[in-house]
């Protein structure tokens, strides 16, 4: 019953922010390298988001179990999820949604 009582219900929370707007990233001269791994749901979030968005974008899948060195070059935790655009790597889930 309680599933069934919230539908069609109006939330007394006032949407103050209205839609998100879409912010194109990457653009023809601006390259953006999403690093990723599929089995990662901070990574999934983040793919989401720039789908969400339709940011155009490379994917590169980066094997947690056997990192590659120019990886951890780039990004010396060498966590993901990560992307890279005009050579700066952002790593926090806060900055890349």
């Amino acid at each position: 019953q309680g599933v069934t009582a919230l539908r069609g219900a109006k939330s007394s929370v006032p949407r103050l922010l209205g839609p998100r707007p879409v912010v194109n990233m990457a653009t023809a001269d601006r390259d953006l390298t999403f690093y990723t791994h599929s089995l990662c749901p901070y990574a999934h979030r983040v793919s989401l988001c720039l789908a969400e968005k339709a940011i155009p974008h490379k994917r590169e899948h980066i094997d947690l179990s056997n990192k590659p060195r120019w990886y951890l070059d780039l990004n010396r935790r060498g966590l993901v999820p990560a992307i890279q655009l005009d050579g700066e790597v952002k790593t926090e889930l806060l900055e890349l949604n």
